[in-house]
């Protein structure tokens, strides 16, 4: 990976205030750890119109909307969008959480450039987010592995 893309890659995440269930990424994560999932997220470009996620689908992928905007539709509430999302908002955030369906349709408005984070690497890199938004937050998991007793290795020549 060339060095300036890497600093570009990693300078997109602290610009989204992510909340999910009423917290914030830097409120569960230390900086360390957010730097992990900028690493982790993948750049994907989508056209006029293509439906980026659709309701009922199941989700997981979390989008983090770098430039486009994108209309939110609700079947429920009819064929108009119930909200448009700019820039440095995000959807998709419950797909870290479970492959529930989705309850919206994400249809780009214009050219949308996304950040896109799977939940399996999500898992893989800092397990699982409930347990993150039930209290195990960063500084209690630094100081558990920090307990844990360093294990020897014993190397054996060939």
């Amino acid at each position: 990976m060339h060095i300036p893309h890497l600093f570009a890659q990693l300078a997109f995440l602290p610009s989204f205030q992510v909340k999910i269930k009423d917290k914030s990424f830097s409120e569960l994560l230390s900086e360390s750890e957010i730097s992990t999932l900028a690493l982790a997220c993948l750049t994907e470009t989508y056209e006029p119109g293509h439906a980026i996620v659709r309701e009922g689908e199941p989700g997981d992928i979390f989008y983090m909307i770098d430039s486009g905007s994108v209309d939110v539709f609700i079947k429920a509430k009819g064929s108009s969008p119930v909200v448009t999302l700019q820039s440095g908002k995000f959807f998709g955030e419950l797909a870290l959480l479970s492959s529930d369906k989705r309850t919206a349709s994400c249809i780009a408005k214009s050219k949308v450039k996304c950040h896109i984070l799977m939940r399996n690497d999500f898992n893989l890199l800092l397990g699982d987010l409930q347990s993150l938004l039930d209290g195990n937050d960063y500084k209690r998991r630094e100081a558990h592995r920090a307990a844990q007793p360093k294990k020897a290795v014993k190397l054996v020549p060939k």
